[in-house]
């Protein structure tokens, strides 16, 4: 049977002994921040256009194409639809798609706005601002 061998590195420093621990701290806050992360589904929602893989057309649905009407979202389109540039299938288009800010989850809740893209409440913030802003200097207006 072999024995294991025991080092003696001397004296280590309360000061040592401590960074020592508020790394492997870090480390574990790491971990879980990791594992947070990874739980994270962000809500995907349909623009109504899409994208060919063959040649890279993109359907708008607000302008629609030659036979198409416009404001018609891509997934109401038929089967027998085709690339309007390399007569491509219906099924060689990818769906495009924009990621609403918070996670999935917590979509049904609130007063509506959960469902908003990054941009629409950027604006909605911004915007009050800019209006409450106004709204401030009209008082100094009216002296």
């Amino acid at each position: 049977m072999v024995e294991k061998a025991e080092f003696e590195f001397g004296d280590v420093s309360s000061e040592t002994v401590q960074a020592i621990m508020e790394e492997e701290e870090l480390t574990e806050k790491q971990k879980e921040i990791a594992r947070l992360r990874a739980a994270e589904k962000f809500m995907l929602r349909d623009t109504g256009d899409a994208k060919c893989r063959a040649c890279g057309y993109v359907y708008k649905a607000e302008t629609g194409d030659g036979m198409v009407p416009r404001n018609t979202p891509f997934q109401l389109l038929p089967d027998t639809y085709a690339c309007v540039s390399c007569k491509s299938p219906k099924a060689f288009f990818d769906p495009i798609q924009i990621e609403v800010a918070g996670f999935a989850d917590n979509q049904e809740f609130g007063f509506g706005s959960n469902t908003w893209t990054e941009g629409q409440k950027s604006n909605a913030i911004f915007g009050g601002l800019a209006f409450f802003f106004l709204l401030l200097m009209s008082g100094y207006a009216l002296n």
